[in-house]
């Protein structure tokens, strides 16, 4: 928030006042993950770095399902520039540390670090399997820092016996 914005707020009762957004500067949380020791990251890392990263990591990887063509790893013809720039980013964060794993079409064990949102019967399939990833699982130099939330299909005869 500029200078302006900030005095402005004081025109308002303090209920209604919007606390300033903290800002993060990204360069300095990707050298301190580049640098990590073998300690672990939350000795490392605040929970609040944790959380933006993760944040950003899940927000770059939605945008990146509404530019590629469905089926193919392809971008669509609008977003090819834009595309670009989205590389170079998921590219930084690799090199950070940064891993973002889909579950979409894997088999479902229940002894998975997964969050299942719900359960749905799917006629095509013999056992149970993600049909869709919410949130992807979002791992720190091989560490889960958040867990993904998935959705579950299971075959009919499965729902019968439960």
């Amino acid at each position: 928030m500029n200078i302006l914005s900030s005095l402005r707020q004081f025109l308002y009762p303090p209920e209604f006042r919007i606390n300033p957004v903290k800002s993060f500067d990204i360069n300095t949380i990707l050298k301190v993950v580049a640098n990590l020791p073998d300690k672990g990251i939350s000795e490392v890392i605040s929970e609040e770095s944790l959380k933006f990263l993760s944040d950003l990591s899940v927000s770059l990887w939605r945008l990146e399902k509404k530019m590629i063509k469905p089926g193919t790893d392809q971008p669509l013809e609008k977003y090819s520039r834009a595309y670009t720039s989205l590389t170079s980013i998921w590219n930084a964060l690799i090199q950070a540390g940064v891993t973002v794993r889909e579950h979409t079409g894997l088999v479902f064990d229940p002894g998975l670090p997964l969050s299942v949102i719900g359960y749905q019967v799917v006629l095509e399939i013999s056992e149970p399997k993600i049909i869709e990833t919410i949130k992807p699982t979002v791992y720190l130099q091989g560490n889960p820092i958040q867990y993904g939330e998935v959705i579950v299909g299971i075959p009919p005869d499965l729902e019968q016996n439960s």
